[in-house]
């Protein structure tokens, strides 16, 4: 099954990405359709940073197409990502929430990797400090001082919270995309 989705419509382009997970090194055929005519189309083949840490191949299937200058929104706009192998699918246009919730997320993982930086930094500093006093005394020192004993207890305790933190916003997005796609599924279907 093809996953993928719209992110954004800027400048009389389409922005988005579109994988094939049976098939990860495929580059997904997008086809942007008006009503029934087909008013353009692309590769989804553009390396995009994002993409591997979320777990979609080597981060090149993101896609930039160009649209017809009449085309200003995506009111009648159907995007369909395409495999020789898998068929097609309608790929899911980014709401407002969706896209705020990806600005959120991306701040919160950039300043979550900062702290783990400067967290680093401040223990590598205490490594070399620590290291310069047993020079100096020349007596072997069997354990860490108390300072940085107390330093490193307190960092596991936060980075093993941290680490359940992530586990169940994982498990949260990947319900909440779960429940999506069965909406979307059964109004494909005509069943809502």
């Amino acid at each position: 099954m093809l996953l993928g989705r719209v992110d954004e419509l800027k400048s009389g382009k389409i922005f988005g990405w579109a994988y094939n997970p049976d098939n990860p090194s495929e580059h997904v055929v997008i086809r942007i359709n008006h009503g029934n005519q087909v008013v353009a189309s692309g590769v989804a083949n553009i390396v995009r940073p994002d993409l591997p840490d979320a777990g979609i191949g080597d981060g090149d299937h993101a896609f930039e197409i160009l649209l017809p200058p009449n085309i200003s929104s995506f009111h009648g706009l159907t995007i369909m990502a395409q495999s020789q192998r898998s068929g097609e699918v309608a790929l899911q246009i980014a709401t407002n929430d969706d896209r705020r919730i990806d600005e959120l997320f991306s701040i919160f993982s950039k300043n979550y990797e900062d702290a783990l930086v400067a967290i680093k930094d401040k223990l590598d500093a205490l490594d070399v400090r620590y290291s310069d006093l047993e020079k100096i005394d020349e007596t072997p020192v069997q354990s860490l001082p108390e300072e940085i004993s107390d330093r490193l207890n307190r960092l596991e305790i936060r980075m093993e919270s941290a680490e359940v933190f992530f586990v169940r916003i994982d498990e949260l997005t990947r319900k909440l995309a779960e429940e999506q796609k069965k909406r979307k599924r059964k109004r494909f279907l005509g069943i809502f």
